[in-house]
């Protein structure tokens, strides 16, 4: 028993420690690979746990349970300007079969929601506020992949709107197709293999690849929701890897879902004709859990390189810390003081060495401190990092002064002898270290 339970605490050291410490670059290349990817779920279950995910997709079901309404409102209005709106609630039907009675309730209330918004005043008070919801809980969803890619700042107002509405305007379709591209293409193939022998002996396998045809549309949705919605930039191999893990899982969901409705009968029993709402709360909340692993899964699988030897980092010292500050803020004084372009916590983090986590860490921090401020780069997505300052008073103690300083300095101290000492002494300390020939300017480092 004691030589089984050293196996499984050698096992979970293995996982959590020794697996960052490998470097992938000295190994052969299938050794390499198959470490790369043992770490990207390692990555991925352990930002799953770290995130809160588990509540942050209860607060996302919560308000998809109050903003139901006003998108299933927003994406019929839009369906009908293309008269696509019968197709559109024939698609939610196919797509969320365990949900008819519910969704056929919501539909109901979306349609009065379009009647109310038709004209005057209160229609147009209606419209925005139809609007104001739909963005409100687009916002929440990407406060929460935000939360998952360590992103502290949001969209701007004008840039949600216009990449929400693509969202809006791209998932219908996407639905539509999921429905009628498997229709369309079978019903072809079924008439282009009468009288054709190859069509006849290849038809049944065009069929058979046909048929996945609404999984592809899932993943594709999946993938443009992982590309989207997070606020900084995601690389197409990050997100088409999510979509097809994500989409795959939410299938398979659904399908087990509809056909093992486990307890139906006891919850027909407790809540009677309510019994699809507790059904359906419950169906949400295991979508967006899946939603969110697939985050997770993207930015692992974005940022894994970043996280070698960042176990070590985590309980870093204060003194190591000051002098991953000071570096950082060195290679952004001096590339400033260059003329080049500013750079990015990625790029900074690659240049370094230095894990992914640990450098927005600093960055958020001298943010914080009034050190670094953050610019637009080429890629509106992305977030470069400037002095805040002349550079030719930014100094070694500069920075850690700012830094140290951060926070309240409001605090009752006790009029004791010995504490103005101790006061008078660091003060001391500071303004030697202020005038010592060691603090240089980051700029001659």
């Amino acid at each position: 028993m004691k030589k089984f339970k050293d196996i499984i605490t050698s096992l979970i050291h293995f996982i959590s420690v020794d697996i960052w410490r490998i470097p992938l670059e000295e190994l052969p290349k299938h050794k390499s690979f198959f470490y790369r990817q043992l770490r990207i779920i390692v990555l991925a279950f352990r930002g799953f746990s770290e995130d809160k995910v588990q509540v942050r997709a209860s607060a996302l079901t919560y308000y998809t349970l109050l903003s139901i309404v006003p998108v299933l409102a927003m994406i019929f209005g839009i369906a009908k300007g293309f008269g696509l709106e019968a197709r559109v609630t024939q698609e939610l039907m196919n797509n969320f079969q365990g949900q008819k009675e519910v969704l056929n309730w919501a539909i109901d209330f979306a349609n009065r929601m379009l009647e109310i918004t038709k004209g005057g005043f209160i229609a147009g008070f209606g419209l925005v506020l139809l609007f104001w919801a739909v963005i409100k809980v687009l916002s929440n969803i990407e406060s929460a992949f935000n939360n998952i890619w360590q992103i502290n700042k949001s969209r701007s107002f004008f840039r949600k709107f216009s990449d929400y509405i693509a969202i809006l305007l791209i998932a219908p379709v996407l639905m539509f197709l999921s429905g009628s591209v498997t229709v369309f293409i079978m019903s072809r193939f079924g008439n282009a293999g009468q009288g054709n022998p190859v069509m006849g002996y290849l038809g049944p396998v065009f069929i058979s690849i046909i048929r996945f045809a609404p999984y592809f549309m899932m993943w594709l949705l999946f993938m443009m929701i992982y590309l989207i919605m997070p606020n900084t930039k995601v690389k197409f191999g990050a997100a088409l890897l999510a979509g097809i893990v994500a989409g795959t899982l939410f299938q398979i969901v659904q399908w087990g879902y509809v056909h093992f409705q486990v307890g139906v009968s006891r919850y027909n029993a407790i809540y009677g004709s309510f019994a699809a709402l507790p059904l359906f709360m419950i169906w949400l909340q295991v979508s967006w859990l899946i939603v969110l692993f697939g985050a997770e899964l993207s930015f692992a699988y974005q940022n894994v390189r970043h996280y070698e030897f960042e176990a070590d980092t985590e309980n870093i010292s204060i003194a190591i810390y000051k002098k991953v500050l000071v570096l950082i803020a060195t290679v952004i004084v001096k590339r400033f003081a260059r003329g080049e372009n500013p750079m990015t916590s990625y790029e900074i983090s690659e240049m370094l060495k230095l894990p992914i986590r640990l450098v927005r860490r600093a960055l958020n921090e001298l943010l914080d401190a009034g050190v670094l401020v953050e610019t637009v780069t080429d890629n509106s997505r992305e977030q470069g990092y400037l002095p805040a300052m002349d550079i030719h008073k930014i100094t070694v103690q500069y920075v850690l002064d700012q830094w140290e300083n951060r926070g309240s300095h409001h605090i009752q101290i006790p009029d004791m002898q010995l504490i103005k000492d101790v006061v008078e002494t660091v003060k001391k300390f500071e303004n030697d270290a202020r005038r010592s020939d060691g603090n240089k300017l980051l700029m001659d480092l």
